[in-house]
């Protein structure tokens, strides 16, 4: 069973000297703090464009994930179709 998402577009909605807010459809998803040895602002745009990453993914692997597992492709198109699994697996919950 895998865990859902809160659904629709997640956008910074407010960002001051100390903390970013990443809300969707109104509600925080999360407030992404300043720490040392990261950027809060590219933080939260990596947190705020991650449903759609999730959707390029799952989307990607059903047009191509069958494709490159057959035998015709090489061990680096296999390594990154296992990465991808794994991605998606973990977004999920399931890892």
């Amino acid at each position: 069973m895998t865990s859902k998402h809160t659904p629709g577009q997640w956008v910074i909605a407010n960002s001051d000297a100390y903390n970013t807010v990443v809300i969707a459809q109104g509600a925080e998803i999360c407030t992404v703090i300043e720490h040392q040895g990261g950027d809060r602002k590219a933080n939260a745009r990596l947190i705020a464009a991650a449903p759609e990453l999730l959707a390029a993914l799952r989307g990607a692997m059903e047009r191509w994930g069958d494709v490159i597992g057959s035998q015709d492709h090489d061990f680096e198109d296999a390594a990154v179709l296992s990465r991808a699994r794994a991605a998606i697996a973990r977004a999920e919950g399931r890892s």
